[in-house]
């Protein structure tokens, strides 16, 4: 587009806000006691690196940008602590029974009549992946850091309140991705095909952006990409199966 002499911005976005929920072979096993909580907030391997999700990121933005690929980068961190996610959790909160039946609707998802888009920082044990809202008042949401929550982190058993905003919380990634569009508005946008099959992700987002947050999804659905197979598996990098990007590009 930019040879055509098109007006076009390229942006990657990293989401080190997410929670660390896999752990990859290569680790110390030290890690471990930090499964659950946010990679912007876990220490670096090396000490090159301000934590852990700057550290791995810092390797694929040297990789693409060898390839002369130079987007604008951003961090799902900075988005969330700077506030700018913080109109679209007030909107998610507030419809949140309509995204509840968006998920069962086109994905079959069936969410509880008291669950919510969202996950909280525990104050406690300083886990996002372990916490489940249960209620919104207008200003605050009451939450529980649950033990047994998922499979690959145990909540700390705090039950607190909190405001929402400012990285005290994050989307559920289907709502997040909508939001995403909303504030962004974006013409185009691809993932893999498993996220681009019907009634998969992209679908329970764009109709969470078309009914919730009241914009177009972009143009991608018919663009998914597909899967580079080792063996014919799947790589994964937390199971060490396959090349990484750094690999790939040498190659």
């Amino acid at each position: 587009l930019q040879a055509k002499n098109l007006k076009v911005n390229f942006t990657y976005g990293f989401d080190d806000f997410d929670p660390m929920d896999g752990f990859p072979t290569y680790l110390p096993e030290e890690f471990r006691k930090y499964m659950g909580q946010p990679l912007c907030d876990i220490p670096s391997p090396d000490p090159s690196s301000a934590n852990f999700g700057q550290y791995y990121a810092k390797e694929f933005i040297d990789t693409f940008n060898a390839l002369d690929i130079e987007p604008n980068i951003i961090w799902g961190s900075q988005l969330y602590r700077s506030g700018k996610y913080n109109e679209s959790i007030t909107i998610a909160l507030n419809n949140a029974a309509q995204i509840r039946t968006i998920y069962d609707r086109i994905s079959g998802g069936k969410r509880a009549e008291d669950w919510y888009p969202l996950s909280v920082v525990c104050e406690s044990c300083h886990k996002i992946g372990t916490t489940r809202v249960y209620n919104w008042d207008g200003k605050v949401v009451s939450y529980k850091c649950e033990p047994n929550l998922v499979k690959w982190a145990v909540g700390c058993d705090h039950d607190g309140q909190v405001s929402p905003y400012d990285g005290a919380s994050k989307l559920p990634y289907k709502v997040e991705w909508a939001a995403k569009w909303y504030i962004y508005n974006e013409d185009f946008e691809t993932a893999g095909k498993d996220h681009m099959t019907k009634n998969g992700s992209f679908d329970v987002a764009a109709a969470i952006a078309k009914e919730v947050y009241k914009t177009e999804p972009p143009i991608g659905r018919q663009f998914p990409y597909e899967w580079l197979l080792i063996g014919g598996t799947k790589m994964s990098s937390s199971k060490g199966i396959g090349a990484s990007a750094h690999e790939a590009a040498q190659l």
